[in-house]
């Protein structure tokens, strides 16, 4: 049955978000509103300019953001979009020689165990081996993980 935008709501097209995708909708509609706020204040672009883009600028940031949060053929996922508090193993790192090795020097390598601690917009803090290493979110974007212990991946 094809989806129809003309439909009244109906249970049988509802979605359910995951905790990570409610996180994730709040803080891209707070950036989103940060944005537009920026271009009307500082820019003094008009609130119908601005509207008139949103829509423009929103399927930018969402094309991005679903890029990063499909998992790769194998499963893994890139630890930049996994949340606080999950457990993970990292399966495999894709930068180059000196990213792995800059990465090893931090304790973090293919097979060991890491706790997210903190992935908001700013660095990830992971615990490895009780010691806590931040990240930025290009070299996060690197590190390919999958989840333990039952934690469910990303929506």
């Amino acid at each position: 049955m094809a989806l129809s935008w003309n439909k009244k709501y109906s249970p049988e097209f509802c979605v359910k978000l995951t905790e990570v995708a409610h996180q994730l909708t709040h803080t891209t509609q707070q950036h989103h509103q940060l944005v537009r706020q920026l271009l009307v204040e500082v820019f003094g672009f008009t609130p119908e300019e601005v509207q008139a883009d949103a829509d423009v600028l929103e399927q930018i940031m969402l094309d991005v953001l679903e890029k990063k949060m499909i998992p790769t053929s194998d499963g893994h996922y890139h630890l930049s979009v996994i949340p606080a508090g999950s457990r993970v193993q990292v399966g495999k790192i894709t930068g180059g020689v000196r990213m792995m090795h800059t990465l090893a020097q931090s304790g973090i390598f293919h097979g060991v165990h890491l706790h997210v601690l903190r992935n908001d917009w700013g660095r990830i803090i992971v615990s490895v081996d009780d010691r806590r290493v931040a990240l930025n979110r290009d070299v996060a974007y690197k590190v390919m993980v999958s989840h333990l212990n039952g934690d469910s991946p990303p929506p």
